[in-house]
């Protein structure tokens, strides 16, 4: 029997602009390297139901890549529970992670900025100018590309 695909949970606080870019880069690098990967994402503010920042879709949109069906979903317990890895933009989503799920594994949840050598990715929902979603959109990219090192089979 196949082993299932690695399940990656990508995390933000609103799953409107960090969050939603990133599934679609991880899409991306894992078609491009051929590695088993089912990506979801969701958001710590428990927003639902809301389609992805305009500037978000745009700045994807410049790569190719279509946002248009997103619509944010709330972090919960099984959503966590079904993630073999949790990526996270701010230390504070991986403390809200941990509070919904005590039982996740130490090693589970990951600060993406941290696999590049940063720290927390900036949000830029509040940006007037799309250089700020650029900038998020390139430092994901940049970050997804370490994980995606790794764990290239």
């Amino acid at each position: 029997m196949p082993e299932r695909p690695h399940r990656l949970l990508i995390v933000c606080s609103g799953n409107i602009c960090r969050s939603p870019m990133a599934v679609a880069l991880a899409r991306l690098h894992a078609d491009r390297l051929g590695v088993p990967v089912e990506v979801d994402s969701a958001g710590t503010l428990g927003i639902v139901g809301h389609p992805a920042h305009p500037r978000a879709i745009a700045a994807c949109w410049e790569r190719g890549l279509d946002l248009s069906d997103h619509r944010s979903k709330a972090l919960d317990a099984e959503r966590l529970a079904w993630a073999d890895t949790v990526l996270v933009m701010e230390l504070q989503h991986a403390t809200s992670a941990r509070a919904l799920a005590a039982d996740l594994r130490e090693d589970a949840v990951v600060t993406l900025g941290s696999l590049c050598g940063g720290g927390d990715i900036a949000d830029p929902v509040n940006a007037w100018t799309m250089r700020p979603f650029r900038v998020a959109r390139d430092e994901i990219d940049r970050c997804l590309a370490a994980w995606f090192a790794r764990h290239a089979r």
